[in-house]
């Protein structure tokens, strides 16, 4: 009779370990699931614990007299602190508290209604810090009436509105108004529109700082006026019974990966700086002589090791990039890709807002004198496969067809005259002469034959 005890062995075993095995994979699964009803039922734990302080915070308020509802240099002003911490359970809970005035449509608005104070809003939002992300805070609402007689006799009117770029308001955008001397800080939010009145400001001359900003988005301010800078959005006056009006621009951020890659072989180049500036943005001129522009966004930027530079959180802009520092000497720019159009100079990458995107800059060893050529149509698209010759008549003549992002390179050139054609069947031949004094980028538009 045959032996099967060593089978029945084997097969033990293997039953053994594929339970083993099933068993560890349901007590993983268990253990992540108890810690996530853990954590849900500890978040929801902490949500009730700030709606109850929020509660408690709007309780102060109502129980305040009218007069001095406000907050510490704010207005109007009073004393509850803007900001505060209070700790429950050992875990910290920050309470923001903001109050303004409303200028109620029901009686009419500045300035046909000279007293634009008709009552005071007050807004409370109470959220915890450390482990288990708040996420949303908790939120009270509260309007605040007196019985007293309006009146706002020597006072201005602030109107703050609030666009993105394609003009339509940002609504719940987050403004501060401050002022250095006397003291003023003053926190409040955009209604629908995009439009916050603030009024019974004190007359001033150009000394009210106004910004905006909102969760993902970017920030925009009025700026002072320096032996530095000559703001083209300067800190704001009030004059008594006048209104200020006041627009910023803010949008939602944006990401973009920059890769620096050697034109020749498609492989990463590390370590590349770059100049990064936003052409659009800007904040004034300086106080040199001639003055020049003042950029909002001037940065110097390098890429990795791996080549790679992760510019996130950016507002929308076109950000013209140039070699500098010890890169300068190093590469000259072989191809600009980018996607679709995009404005002069060559090496601008417009970035729309909300927007993820991707650049690559193809570099090639240093030439004193080269052309970076761009070929686009009447409507501003790239033009692929359109043949460039480049000439000097004596030793030199080389004819090449533009890339799929419509660029071609001409290295090793000389501090010469050279001539050009440009051809594309279905386009209107393009020729001229260029005097090659340094690294030129020159963009020709073909139209159509």
């Amino acid at each position: 009779m045959a032996d099967f005890s060593k089978n029945q062995k084997g097969v033990s075993l293997v039953e053994v370990v594929v339970g083993v095995a099933v068993f560890a994979i349901i007590a993983t699964a268990f253990y992540f699931s108890i810690n996530v009803v853990i954590d849900a039922v500890e978040i929801s734990r902490r949500k009730t614990v700030a709606t109850n302080l929020a509660n408690e915070q709007m309780e102060i308020l109502r129980n305040m007299p009218y007069s001095v509802v406000g907050v510490i240099d704010g207005n109007p002003a009073g004393p509850i602190p803007a900001s505060q911490t209070k700790t429950v359970d050992n875990i910290d809970y920050e309470i923001n508290t903001y109050i303004s005035y409303v200028d109620d449509p029901y009686d009419d608005t500045f300035p046909t209604d000279p007293y634009s104070a008709d009552y005071k809003r007050a807004r409370v939002e109470v959220c915890w810090t450390g482990s288990l992300a708040c996420g949303n805070p908790s939120v009270l609402i509260s309007d605040f009436s007196t019985n007293t007689v309006e009146t706002g006799e020597g006072t201005g009117v602030m109107q703050i509105t609030v666009l993105n770029d394609d003009n339509v308001g940002v609504g719940a955008a987050s403004i501060v108004i401050s002022r250095d001397d006397p003291a003023v800080y003053i926190e409040g939010f955009t209604n629908g529109e995009g439009v916050l009145i603030e009024p019974l400001l004190d007359p001033s001359y150009n000394n009210y700082h106004v910004e905006a900003t909102k969760s993902d988005y970017g920030t925009d301010y009025t700026s002072a006026a320096t032996a530095e800078l000559d703001p083209t959005n300067p800190d704001k006056s009030i004059i008594a019974g006048e209104l200020t009006e006041v627009t910023l621009y803010i949008d939602e951020l944006s990401d973009l990966t920059v890769n620096t890659v050697e034109s020749a072989t498609g492989n990463p180049i590390g370590d590349v700086s770059f100049e990064v500036t936003g052409l659009r943005k800007i904040l004034g001129t300086s106080g040199d002589d001639p003055p020049v522009p003042v950029y909002k966004y001037q940065q110097t930027k390098f890429t990795n090791a791996e080549g790679v530079l992760d510019m996130n959180d950016i507002e929308s802009d076109y950000y013209y990039f140039a070699l500098n520092g010890g890169s300068e000497t190093q590469y000259s720019v072989a191809a600009f890709e980018y996607p679709g159009t995009s404005p002069d100079p060559v090496t601008t990458m417009q970035i729309n807002s909300g927007t993820i995107s991707t650049l690559n800059i193809y570099l090639d060893t240093y030439t004193p004198y080269n052309l970076l050529f761009t070929i686009r149509d009447d409507f501003g698209n790239l033009i692929e496969g359109a043949d460039i010759r480049v000439w000097d008549g004596v030793d030199y003549d080389e004819t090449r067809p533009t890339t799929s992002f419509g660029q071609e390179f001409f290295r090793e050139l000389e501090n010469k005259t050279y001539n050009y054609t440009v051809t594309k069947p279905g386009f209107v031949q393009d020729s001229g002469t260029i005097e090659v004094t340094g690294q030129l980028q020159p963009e020709i538009t073909l139209n159509p034959s």
